[in-house]
């Protein structure tokens, strides 16, 4: 089996336009390479379908995480959150971080809070951030778990198009 690698060649300067500088990257495609080692993804599952998915992950995995969090909007937590709750039988108690519905939410002061509650928590490198939400969830949740102490490891759940 045969792979295309794409290559970035180079990152130039195409015009400027007003203030801002357009900058354009050129690429290229190379010769069919050999391929090394073949992935295999675990066919995707929906939540509405049901939550084995993410509850074999999680047992599969289980003692590897010191502490879990999820993290959702006041939407998701009302719909969403008991229906996770009931279905996956978490070894540790999740703490609940809950922020209020809205994009004007996805802002710093919103991620300083969640490193704050993070901190109170005693989170470390090895817990566990779950994303339940659309995707001011997720995009906050994903760089907030990938700033805070260097990085921490995360899983989204969306509940949108936009969340995926």
């Amino acid at each position: 089996m045969d792979t295309n690698i794409l290559l970035l060649t180079s990152l130039r300067l195409s015009k400027k336009q007003g203030n801002r500088e357009k900058f354009v990257i050129s690429s290229r495609f190379t010769k069919q390479l050999p391929t090394v080692k073949k992935l295999n993804f675990p066919k995707i599952k929906y939540l509405f379908d049901d939550l084995s998915a993410i509850t074999e992950f999680l047992a599969g995995n289980e003692g590897r995480w010191s502490s879990v969090f999820i993290l959702t909007d006041s939407n998701t937590a009302a719909l969403c959150l008991p229906v996770l709750l009931k279905a996956i039988p978490f070894d540790k108690k999740p703490k609940i971080l809950e922020f209020p519905a809205g994009e004007q939410f996805k802002n710093l002061e919103t991620a300083t809070k969640l490193w704050e509650a993070f901190t109170r928590f005693n989170a470390d490198r090895s817990s566990l951030l779950i994303n339940l939400g659309g995707g001011v969830v997720t995009d906050m949740g994903g760089w907030v778990a990938s700033t805070y102490k260097r990085g921490i490891d995360f899983i989204h759940i969306p509940t949108t198009l936009l969340g995926m």
